[in-house]
């Protein structure tokens, strides 16, 4: 679904004046139920997360992961500073944003910086608690980049384009009426309180 939704991103969206490319995250202490592949997922989060609330370019993540690994960068192993410098230089993007996540008792915690291409050096770092992925996302977008306005088009638009992300990776047979009616809830609040969305 993730990937789906940032195709369509892609695809559909305009040309920015920034484009940021996010790392995928490594997973500090993986286990059999958050492995590696979370650190993936949440960096196409935070991508989407950063385009919506700063209006900021999202580099193409299956681009971004040829370009990896054609440099010799695996960033579940040995990601550095270099390997930051030397991508953001050779793919001529505006910044770069990586981290770690954990897994907590309850909950998730992010630690991410961004470096940006033209000043040669990181200028922003967070760390970010939440109860899941996309709310640590919404957080991290927030915190990691203060120093960039919010888009205008974010601000000041009453007329709301929404997009539900849902994880269809497992069996959802029992779940699905529950998952439409849900849906079917949200829906008709949203567009009362947002008509024209």
């Amino acid at each position: 679904v993730i990937q789906i939704l940032l195709a369509a991103l892609l695809v559909a969206s305009p040309l920015f004046s920034r484009e940021i490319a996010v790392i995928p995250y490594k997973v500090d202490n993986p286990s059999s139920s958050f492995g590696g592949e979370k650190g993936h997922d949440y960096a196409k989060i935070l991508s989407i997360a950063l385009h919506a609330k700063k209006g900021l370019g999202i580099y193409n993540p299956y681009q971004l992961s040829r370009d990896l690994s054609g440099l010799g960068i695996n960033p579940d192993k040995n990601l550095s500073l270099e390997n930051v410098e030397s991508f953001a230089k050779v793919r001529y993007t505006d910044f770069v944003v990586t981290g770690k996540i954990t897994a907590l008792e309850k909950g998730f915690k992010a630690e991410s910086l961004v470096y940006s291409a033209s000043r040669r050096e990181i200028v922003s770092r967070s760390s970010v608690k939440a109860r899941n992925l996309l709310e640590l996302a919404a957080f991290d977008s927030k915190e990691l980049f203060r120093f960039l306005s919010d888009d205008k088009k974010v601000e000041d638009k009453l007329i709301y384009d929404v997009t539900v992300v849902f994880d269809s990776s497992f069996n959802m047979a029992q779940d699905f009426d529950e998952v439409k009616s849900s849906l079917k809830s949200f829906c008709v609040k949203f567009f009362a309180a947002y008509p024209g969305s």
